[in-house]
């Protein structure tokens, strides 16, 4: 599968762009490979004092692994999935950081989730998610989400997460996803409710089943 998600504001944007491949191990494992590319960008900031900001027109980026492996229970519609996000840690900084050569090093996160199928036209799913592994500011979150499928081939997502961190909450998700013959597209508007100032996050995706 390809995708391309993007958030961020008129002056500054992160982004990303990923390929995707899954191989099914046996009849109750499937294993997951994302590499992607991750990338930021600022636009042209104010002079301040006559002293320009060295971020101004900047941007940076790299690739980075995420990992992932999915069983299906012996529980009738029941799957369990495991992912390790920026399994590789890429660093993103523009230049490097005197006395700090983690700077801009993204962290590892880890996503343990269920998925249950209510019926043939919609699931459930509930993830818990630790972030920064091997750091000293890691934090936890929890997902529930849902998706049904509508008229024909049509599917609606929606979903949210609570961050279990002081001062933060969340974000919300929606979507939207079409099935035809083996080319599945899906869009969704990803929107932090601790980042006012953004326009939210969008995310196309096409995935295509061999």
């Amino acid at each position: 599968g390809l995708g391309y998600e993007r958030i961020g504001s008129e002056l500054m944007s992160e982004n990303g762009a990923f390929l995707s491949l899954s191989y099914k191990l046996s009849k109750a494992f499937n294993l997951g490979l994302s590499a992607k590319y991750l990338f930021w960008s600022v636009g042209d900031i104010p002079a301040d004092n006559g002293r320009n900001d060295p971020l101004s027109n900047s941007s940076a980026g790299n690739v980075g692994v995420d990992l992932g492996l999915m069983w299906q229970t012996p529980f009738k519609g029941a799957n369990f999935g495991l992912l390790l996000k920026n399994l590789n840690q890429p660093n993103v900084a523009s230049g490097t950081v005197a006395g700090d050569a983690d700077a801009g090093k993204l962290p590892m996160d880890v996503h343990l989730g269920v998925a249950y199928q209510l019926n043939a036209q919609s699931l459930v799913s509930v993830q818990f998610v630790r972030s920064d592994l091997s750091g000293d500011s890691s934090d936890n979150r929890l997902l529930v989400g849902g998706e049904t499928q509508l008229a024909g081939d049509l599917l609606l997502r929606a979903g949210g997460s609570k961050i279990f961190e002081e001062d933060a909450t969340g974000d919300l998700n929606a979507g939207l996803g079409y099935k035809w013959n083996k080319l599945l597209f899906d869009y969704a508007y990803h929107i932090p409710l601790d980042l006012t100032e953004t326009n939210g996050a969008h995310r196309f995706s096409f995935a295509y089943d061999f």
